[in-house]
């Protein structure tokens, strides 16, 4: 089916670059959707008002909260990366799975480092280092799940089990944040908490992708699928 060297280098940074491009395109999409309760509040409010009651309503509606932002993210993210991994074959996937990593990375370093500039955390270095390496083996742990998917002709199964990955890791995160305001004096016991948990769930992910990668050069190998 494919009759291209997916080993060279040029075939690589192209798998790179268009994980790149539609993880672009779904953060776009994904923080278009995440604004609009910050836009019907400030609509409905004004300005000033409308941060307080969008506040107010994060800190009284915290899980609502935290599935919306998990969700919305997990969607739109693991949706686009079934699109992109679906375009190279299966030896270029773990690129593609980088080439999510290198954007989610930019936005965490955009946001991130202004505030490190004006004041050096030891917790949100500590934070930032953590979500280098959980993105790193995050994103081309499940476009390996989503890949064997479409090997085996079960994308929507295989989709599934990387967005509810994807959504634990998301929702968790942003209970965190929304929790570690309202309970500030406990934001290092709670920052530890999720970062287990999510550093947990990012490996048990990578872990899940090798072993379903070597299942699919056993089917190569074997039967022949392509």
């Amino acid at each position: 089916m494919y009759e291209i060297n997916v080993r060279s280098k040029k075939e690589k940074i192209i798998a790179l670059g268009i994980g790149i491009g539609f993880m672009f395109i779904a953060i776009i999409i994904q923080e278009i959707i995440q604004s609009i309760p910050s836009l019907y509040f400030i609509f409905r409010f004004g300005i000033s008002n409308g941060i307080k009651f969008l506040y107010n309503f994060e800190i009284s509606n915290f899980i609502i909260y935290s599935i919306f932002i998990g969700g919305t993210a997990a969607i739109f993210q693991e949706v686009f990366k079934y699109i992109s991994v679906d375009t190279r074959p299966k030896e270029l996937t773990i690129w593609i799975g980088l080439g999510f990593s290198v954007v989610d990375l930019i936005f965490l370093y955009v946001e991130t480092v202004p505030s490190l500039l004006r004041n050096v955390s030891i917790l949100i270095i500590a934070e930032v280092i953590l979500n280098t390496i959980s993105s790193l083996i995050f994103h081309p742990g499940t476009a390996l799940i989503i890949k064997f998917g479409q090997i085996v002709n079960r994308k929507i199964h295989y989709l599934v089990v990387a967005i509810i990955l994807h959504f634990l890791l998301d929702a968790g995160l942003a209970y965190t944040d929304v929790f570690a305001l309202t309970y500030v004096k406990s934001i290092v016991l709670i920052s530890g908490i999720f970062w287990t948990f999510g550093m947990a769930l990012s490996i048990l992910s990578l872990v899940l992708g090798i072993r379903l990668w070597k299942r699919m050069k056993y089917l190569q190998d074997n039967v022949k699928v392509s």
